[in-house]
């Protein structure tokens, strides 16, 4: 992410404004919304459904495939459906499930012992889906009803564009959705083609257990500090200031802003933006010999090494931004890195930040595979212990997934060992609309801040009266934590487009 407004000196980074980057996957980075409205506010209604006060959510991966009719791909395995590893048009065989034909079949996925099937209140299904268009060939995801030995469908491909980028589908079940889990906690989801016509692909499919009563929800975390690190107030009002800087609005007590900009001053907790695994993209007209610092030019005249490449020799570039990676996937090259990242973190606690927002630990999402999560993480057990050794907290940006993520251990990864060490708090943008704050707040408690945009607000009803998904988010969990409604270029007050509004 870049920051707001040039700076001066040859010591600082040049810099080209553009919006926030809308994180964790490639939905959340420039997601263009293909279904109408109705279908929309329909999809919105289970998305943002709220889970009962007490429940515990769990999120599972399948463990088998049943086919029925039709064929799925040679050498393609259920395995395949645990990862969410392709956006764009990616296409990498063993990495997704090809469904050809006629085709007809389930997967199975199993609820953990300590959810008793009677406790089930609420099924989400999700799916990284491409392949037609409804139009073209429908196929509908069904969850197997075992009271009445049924298939009860939960939703179709409506809203994929015929064989566009990969596009993530999530259900919700019907009421009573206990009766989809039988004695022995098994679940299975079936897909199901129209016609014959086509085929299609599956990347990634997960369940998403809500369960009350029968089983014993993640206790709300005491947020503890590391060591003279200072932590943000629980619930506070937040600004998210990256497309540029200006006075906080009223209730705030939390503001994020661009390293290279200065804090909203002393009587605000100030959060430090860091564009910490890829680099500023070159601009026009800039010296090939003599870049702007920080650009990909700069780091191509002084540190090749640290630039990620592809088997030819290419810079792996994240196409959405024009951002080059850098290459962490040796210990040599994580420590470098480190080093020339140091005086950055240094600068944001000389300047009166209190903490860091590190952006960009999805990077392996857009790597061409040449990066694994497991790199990237090894890369903030390094970043996190430095931050914390000069005094400032760090947040977990997005990237909540469990396995792919640091879903359950973003506070203890760096260190388990009590006191245990890892990010303080979360910034998460857009949980809601994806049914994920469960993944920040059952880790962080109220020290959760949570970004919605205008552009995904759809209306629904909520409790009997119709209102924006926003308001329904803010009446549900508004006293929880910290949650805002932001245009999604963030722009500043007075400025055309801006918007803001706060549980």
């Amino acid at each position: 992410m870049t920051p707001d407004a040039p700076t001066v000196g040859a010591d600082k980074e040049k810099i080209v404004p553009h919006s926030p980057r809308t994180s964790t996957r490639e939905r959340l980075r420039s997601r263009v919304i293909v279904a109408s409205v109705a279908a929309l506010a329909t999809a919105a209604a289970g998305l943002l459904a709220a889970a009962p006060a007490s429940a515990a959510t769990t999120t599972l991966a399948p463990t088998s495939l049943t086919t029925t009719a039709g064929a799925i791909g040679s050498g393609q395995t259920v395995s395949a459906l645990a990862v969410k590893d392709h956006t764009g048009t990616q296409d990498v065989w063993d990495k997704y499930v090809e469904f050809t034909g006629a085709y007809a079949g389930y997967r199975t996925y199993t609820v953990p012992s300590s959810v008793a099937p009677s406790s089930v209140t609420g099924i989400q299904v999700s799916a990284n889906y491409r392949g037609p268009a409804p139009a073209q060939q429908t196929w509908t995801w069904s969850l197997y009803n075992w009271s009445t030995s049924s298939w009860t469908s939960v939703g179709t491909n409506a809203g994929a564009p015929s064989w566009g980028s990969w596009k993530t589908l999530t259900f919700a079940s019907p009421t009573a959705a206990s009766a989809f889990v039988n004695s022995s906690g098994s679940v299975r989801v079936q897909l199901k083609a129209g016609n014959s016509s086509d085929a299609a692909n599956l990347d990634w499919e997960s369940l998403t257990v809500t369960s009350s009563g029968g089983s014993t929800p993640t206790p709300t975390p005491t947020p503890t500090p590391s060591t003279g690190v200072t932590l943000p107030p629980a619930n506070g009002g937040f600004s998210y200031q990256l497309g540029g800087a200006y006075t906080p609005e009223s209730g705030v007590s939390v503001v994020s802003r661009d390293r290279l900009v200065a804090p909203a001053g002393s009587s605000f907790y100030n959060i430090c933006y860091v564009n910490l695994l890829q680099t500023q993209p070159d601009q026009a007209g800039q010296s090939t010999t003599n870049p702007g610092y920080g650009t990909t030019q700069w780091w191509k005249n002084n540190h090749p090494d640290l630039l990620l490449r592809d088997g030819s020799g290419n810079l792996v570039i994240d196409a959405g931004w024009n951002e080059a990676i850098f290459d962490v996937r040796t210990a040599t090259k994580r420590a470098q890195l480190l080093e020339i990242q140091k005086p950055w973190f240094d600068a944001c606690k000389a300047s009166g930040y209190q903490a860091i927002e590190p952006d960009n630990l999805d990077v392996f999402l857009r790597s061409k595979n040449y990066l694994t999560f497991a790199r990237t993480r090894d890369y903030l057990k390094l970043v996190i212990p430095y931050v914390h050794s000069i005094g400032l907290a760090i947040g977990q940006k997005n990237t909540a997934e469990a396995g792919q993520g640091y879903g359950g251990i973003g506070k203890t990864f760096v260190d388990t060992v009590s006191p245990a060490q890892g990010f303080d708090f979360a910034i998460a943008e857009e949980c809601a609309a994806y049914w994920e704050c469960a993944s920040y707040t059952s880790v962080y408690g109220p020290l959760v801040f949570e970004i919605e945009y205008t552009d995904n607000n759809p209306n629904r009803v909520h409790n009997g009266t119709t209102k924006t998904s926003f308001q329904a988010i803010c009446a549900d969990d508004g006293a929880s934590r910290g949650i805002i409604l932001r245009d999604r270029d963030v722009v500043p007050a007075g400025t055309a487009g801006y918007s803001y509004q706060s549980c």
